[in-house]
C-alpha cells in the first residue's frame, strides 16, 4: 500500500523540473554570481506562493508566482534557504552540544561536589568516630587514674591510720614503760627510803642501846665503886671476875 501511495504521488511530480533543479543545486555553488535575478522574499495566499524577483544589486523588482519564477532564482533561494536551515542546524546542534556539555560539566561538577560533599562527610562522621573513641580513651584513662588515686588515698589513709595507732600502740607503750620506771624508781626510793629509815631506826636502836648500856656500865661502875669503897679489895676482885664469868645476854652480844 505504500509503494501503491508512492507511485501515485510520483505521477504527479514534473520530472523535467525537478531533474533541472538537481543539476542548478549542483552548479549552484559555482553559479552564484552568474545569477542576475534573486528571491527577496515570499508569499503564500489562496493556496498559491508568490516571489519577490529583484536585480542582483537592487531593490526594486516584481512579484512573480510560483509558475512564472525562474527556476535559477528558485534554486538559489532554496538553496540558501537550505543553507541557512542547515547553518541554523549546525548552530543549534552547536548550541545543543554547548548546552550538553555545560550540563555535563554542571553534572560533573554536581557529582563531585557531592563526591566532595560525601566525602567530608566520611570525613566528618570518621572524624567523630575517632573523637568518640579518643573521648572514650580519655574517659578510661581519666577513670583508671581516679580510681588508682582513690585507692592511692585509700592506701594513704590506711598507712596514716596504721601509722596513727601504731604512734598511738608504741605511745602508750613508752607512757606504760615511763610509768613502769617511774613506779619502779619510786619504789625503789620508796625501798631505799624504808632501808634508810630501817637503818635510821636501827641505828637509833643501837645508839639507844649503846646508851643504855653505858648507863647500865654506868651504874655497874657505880655501884661497884660505892661497894669498892665499902669492901675490901680482895672481895672486889673477885666480884669483878665473877661478873667477868657471866654470858652476855644484850643485843651487841
Amino acid at each position: 500500500q505504500l509503494v501503491h501511495q508512492i507511485r501515485f504521488l510520483d505521477s504527479f511530480l514534473n520530472k523535467n523540473v525537478l531533474n533541472s533543479l538537481d543539476g542548478l543545486s549542483r552548479r549552484i555553488a559555482y553559479s552564484k554570481g552568474s545569477i542576475q535575478r534573486i528571491i527577496k522574499c515570499s508569499h503564500r495566499s489562496c493556496g498559491v506562493t508568490e516571489y519577490f524577483i529583484v536585480n542582483q544589486g537592487k531593490w526594486r523588482g516584481c512579484w512573480q508566482s510560483e509558475g512564472t519564477v525562474e527556476l535559477s532564482a528558485l534554486a538559489l533561494d532554496r538553496s540558501n534557504r537550505m543553507q541557512e536551515r542547515k547553518a541554523k542546524i549546525a548552530m543549534e546542534m552547536e548550541r545543543k552540544r554547548r548546552e550538553e556539555a555545560e550540563k555535563r560539566m554542571r553534572e560533573e561538577a554536581e557529582r563531585r561536589m557531592r563526591e566532595e560533599a560525601e566525602r567530608k562527610r566520611r570525613e566528618e562522621v570518621e572524624r567523630k568516630r575517632r573523637d568518640e573513641v579518643e573521648r572514650r580513651k580519655r574517659e578510661e584513662r581519666a577513670a583508671k587514674a581516679e580510681k588508682k588515686r582513690i585507692e592511692r588515698e585509700k592506701k594513704k589513709r590506711e598507712e596514716e591510720a596504721t601509722k596513727r595507732l601504731r604512734d598511738e600502740i608504741m605511745k602508750k607503750r613508752r607512757e606504760e614503760t615511763e610509768k613502769r620506771i617511774r613506779d619502779e624508781i619510786a619504789m625503789r626510793r620508796r625501798e631505799e627510803a624504808e632501808i634508810e629509815q630501817r637503818k635510821i631506826i636501827q641505828m637509833r636502836i643501837l645508839e639507844q642501846n649503846a646508851a643504855t648500856e653505858r648507863e647500865q656500865k654506868a651504874i655497874a661502875i657505880e655501884e661497884l665503886r660505892i661497894k669498892w669503897g665499902q669492901q675490901p679489895l680482895l672481895t672486889v676482885e673477885k666480884e669483878v671476875k665473877s661478873k667477868k664469868k657471866k654470858p652476855n645476854t644484850s643485843d651487841k652480844g
